[in-house]
């Protein structure tokens, strides 16, 4: 890099991508690094803050370059952190550090590929369910994926109560841990709304009349029909009852697909794994690593040499050449979160608001990442 792109001060005049003043910044000598080498710096004139060419790199302050196509295969074959660190021969602390760096790349990527999108097929949404820190803490991932496509669209998550049958013993532990956690009310139903929000976005971009499908729990119905964009000549919403046998040809067999294609493919939401999840926000930043691989990289159908080389993106309608172009950019080109548009959902995991029960101190998030 000969240049640099924008000032990293938020505050300073020439921090938007947009602003192409020249001549605002200045060479500022060089620093030496193990890893790197010699890496030149720049000096802000107006605001007089450092920066080098480093700093618009994905690899920003790591000590120790590991392949992020090598993390994004292993997370899709099944691989436990552990059973990565002695792979790719680096701590679990380092492999959890990369997921994390590679989702927030994915998050903006993932809205600029998806605007791109004009609404060819109907929608499906349904809740995965997993658990955090124990059975006692199941949770819920709501799923939106394209009924032909199994594209995924959107993603979020909510933590529930457990329910069932339980043993007199079990029933008195459960109320000495829920003591300690709080369950907001009505979260299925917030969380389910960002979902409708989504789905109307979505329809937005066609004037094709979309039919959005779910299984039959009450809080559903009550959600789309009460939604502030609610417009039934645009978008209706139908309910599929859940004991429905599934195949391809059925209109909720993306629901299904993506269930199996977890717990096939992401260790930690195998059933009765020792591999289950200790903390939400990395939790679902394996997900988005793993769907990303899914939508862009993978193949629509494996076995079917009609769609060889042909991914769920293009099925759904991305362009082949948008997805070629942030191919090339996603493993190195660093995303700032001062100059993207990271929302509901999305920013509550980039700046990990999202409380793992029973831990008491707030997970580190480096002051690199709100840059």
């Amino acid at each position: 890099m000969d240049k640099p792109l924008f000032c990293t001060n938020r505050k300073c005049i020439h921090h938007k991508k947009e602003h192409k003043k020249l001549h605002w910044w200045t060479k500022f000598g060089f620093y030496k690094t193990i890893l790197n080498g010699y890496v030149q710096r720049f000096r802000c004139k107006h605001c007089g803050k450092t920066f080098s060419v480093q700093t618009y790199n994905v690899n920003y302050y790591v000590k120790r370059i590991i392949n992020y196509k090598k993390i994004m295969q292993h997370l899709s074959e099944s691989m436990s952190l552990s059973s990565m660190s002695r792979t790719l021969k680096a701590s679990v602390e380092t492999i959890s550090n990369r997921i994390e760096r590679l989702a927030r790349q994915i998050i903006v990527f993932h809205e600029y590929l998806k605007s791109n999108i004009k609404l060819k097929e109907d929608l499906t949404a349904d809740g995965f369910e997993s658990f955090v820190k124990s059975q006692y803490f199941p949770d819920n991932i709501h799923l939106l994926g394209g009924k032909d496509s199994q594209y995924l669209y959107y993603l979020n998550y909510v933590l529930l109560k457990r329910k069932g049958r339980m043993t007199e013993l079990q029933k008195k532990r459960i109320k000495k841990l829920y003591k300690k956690v709080d369950f907001p009310k009505g979260a299925l139903s917030k969380s389910f709304c960002e979902v409708v929000d989504e789905v109307f976005k979505l329809a937005e971009s066609t004037d094709k009349y979309t039919v959005f499908y779910t299984d039959m729990k009450p809080e559903y119905k009550a959600v789309f029909k009460n939604h502030s964009s609610y417009n039934e000549n645009k978008v209706t919403h139908t309910a599929i009852h859940s004991k429905k046998n599934r195949t391809t040809s059925d209109i909720t067999f993306t629901n299904e697909y993506f269930d199996r294609e977890l717990r096939k493919d992401q260790a930690n939401h195998r059933r009765e794994t020792t591999c289950f999840s200790r903390n939400i926000s990395a939790s679902i930043c394996r997900m988005i690593v793993y769907f990303f691989n899914h939508n862009y990289l993978k193949n629509y159908r494996v076995k079917n040499r009609e769609y060889n080389g042909v991914s769920h993106a293009e099925m759904a309608g991305v362009p082949k050449p948008k997805i070629k172009e942030v191919l090339n950019v996603i493993f190195r080109k660093r995303v700032f979160f001062s100059l993207e548009n990271v929302e509901s959902f999305a920013r509550d995991l980039w700046c990990k608001k999202i409380k793992t029960p029973l831990k008491s101190k707030k997970d580190y998030v480096p002051e690199y990442a709100f840059m």
